[in-house]
């Protein structure tokens, strides 16, 4: 026979104010600093405004307790949720997720709760299925929310996930931030993404949901022990419980712990970071490895993680660290992540866009008619030529130089151009390293020919010999504008 859990020996009525008084108290700590202490939250001044609330909602126990709790505090008297929202994410992984997706649309109308499915295709990037449903599904519901004008979201996380997910993380080596699995509050799709569950059990949700008579859909995948979430829920965790009866709420405490540590730890390094930083997409090597080298990892991965990425591996770190080092400003020193690269360029790291997969076919032999002030594009190039007229103060070029056309080309090596009137002309190498414009950057630069003449390189200038004459016409500026890249955005 087996054993009533604490939670299943409580009323109905006791289990739902016990789990909306948690969901209250995150919901508290999201609307405030971190910095604030609990108790001024009992003040009345502190209280939070009321918020519209969206539940990822898969139709599983812990979703669908989440929302129908959400949905009882929302009709209480002086309740912080305005309004419940719910998404449904369908991955099309199962032969059940039409089924799915149709039971979650018919509860969230029983409820009167505002719904939406998004279909996402899930492609296996390298990390593996699982990571690349998460990364689908947390991008979809993140859009959910803003399309909704939700400030917080709610998953439905709780204690045996944390804990779970903390021996993944310690089984593949991760470090503080890893071990700590995952917040209680984060900034999420221009709010809150809030878990008010984590130090809650699955029990809890399971007995609220039975002594309420609600069904739910059982995912069939969560009994596969091929999975390593799987097993350890269904392998070690009983084991566990059985040796150490109760032991999650203190292996709980464990993990809020180890999150304090790598929050103070993060409180460090930003401070060690601003201090290596040149500006946000380079960092000066010189200044970095001046640190130890636990701080010198620290530093270069909350820089990365600046960028939306995912902490790299510790192999991946350490050899970046490693090659800075013992390696020159010349050299070139390259790691990716993602859609982004670490390059060594001079003296400093710089993160760069990775190259396109298939690069744009640039026409060489194009000429863009001169037509006076105003912007020209060149095929092929991801930037946009400005010409403006120049001031009488100004020396630009004249307008016979520019009327034959324009012309956007790639350096070919051993070009030559002179851009100040006391140097020499010299070879765009040069110029390019005076100007530490890295070599990753230099093809990106086009060179403008007019009349198969060189007249300007874009990042360096113009060549003066064509702008320091005496010819009594109009006279115009160039100046070369790349297109924003995704680290515009970012």
């Amino acid at each position: 026979m087996t054993r009533k859990t604490n939670w299943e020996r409580l009323s109905a009525k006791t289990i739902e104010s016990r789990l909306t008084e948690t969901i209250v108290s995150a919901l508290e700590v999201a609307s405030h600093d971190k910095r604030i202490l609990a108790s001024d939250l009992l003040r009345p001044e502190m209280k939070p405004a009321k918020r519209n609330v969206l539940v990822a909602f898969s139709g599983g126990r812990d979703s669908m307790a989440l929302l129908h709790l959400c949905v009882r505090l929302a009709q209480k008297k002086d309740s912080p949720v305005a309004r419940v929202c719910a998404v449904h994410i369908h991955h099309g992984l199962q032969k059940e997720a039409n089924a799915w997706a149709s039971f979650c649309r018919k509860t969230a109308a029983s409820l009167g709760v505002e719904f939406k499915v998004i279909r996402v295709n899930v492609k296996n990037a390298g990390d593996g299925i699982e990571a690349a449903a998460r990364k689908a599904r947390y991008d979809a519901i993140a859009n959910a929310a803003k399309s909704f004008g939700c400030e917080v979201t709610l998953i439905a996380q709780h204690e045996d996930d944390l804990l779970e997910t903390f021996l993944m993380s310690w089984m593949r080596g991760a470090g503080p931030e890893g071990l700590s699995a995952f917040p209680l509050v984060r900034d999420f799709a221009g709010g809150k993404l809030v878990r008010p569950f984590i130090e809650t059990p699955r029990a809890a949700l399971e007995a609220f949901l039975v002594k309420n008579e609600i069904t739910w859909v059982d995912d069939p995948s969560n009994d596969d022990t091929t999975y390593l979430r799987n097993a350890l829920r269904h392998k070690v965790m009983p084991v566990l419980e059985a040796i150490r009866p109760g032991f999650r709420s203190a292996a709980t405490r464990s993990v809020a712990l180890v999150a304090q540590m790598s929050e103070t730890l993060d409180d460090y390094a930003s401070g060690d970071l601003a201090a290596c930083l040149v500006d946000a997409r380079t960092l000066s090597v010189a200044k970095l490895l001046q640190y130890p080298i636990f701080r010198q990892a620290l530093i270069l991965r909350q820089w990365i993680a600046s960028f939306g990425i995912l902490p790299p591996a510790k192999a991946k770190l350490d050899e970046a660290l490693r090659q800075a080092q013992v390696t020159g400003n010349d050299s070139n020193l390259s790691f990716q992540f993602g859609r982004l690269k670490l390059v060594r360029a001079g003296a400093n790291f710089v993160m760069r866009e990775v190259a396109r997969e298939k690069p744009l076919e640039r026409d060489s032999a194009q000429v863009v008619p001169f037509h006076g002030p105003g912007s020209y594009r060149f095929e092929g190039w991801e930037g946009t030529l400005y010409v403006y007229k120049a001031t009488i103060s100004e020396r630009g070029f004249p307008e016979s130089v520019l009327s034959p056309g324009l012309q956007a080309r790639s350096r070919q090596g051993g070009e030559k151009i002179k851009l100040f009137s006391n140097r020499p002309s010299r070879h765009l190498k040069h110029w390019y390293q005076e100007a530490d414009i890295a070599n990753c950057d230099r093809g990106a630069l086009p060179l403008i020919w007019a009349d198969d003449v060189l007249i300007f390189a874009a990042g360096l200038g113009a060549e003066i010999r064509y702008t320091d004459t005496d010819i009594d016409e109009e006279r115009f500026i160039l100046d070369w504008v790349p297109d924003k890249t995704l680290l515009d955005l970012i």
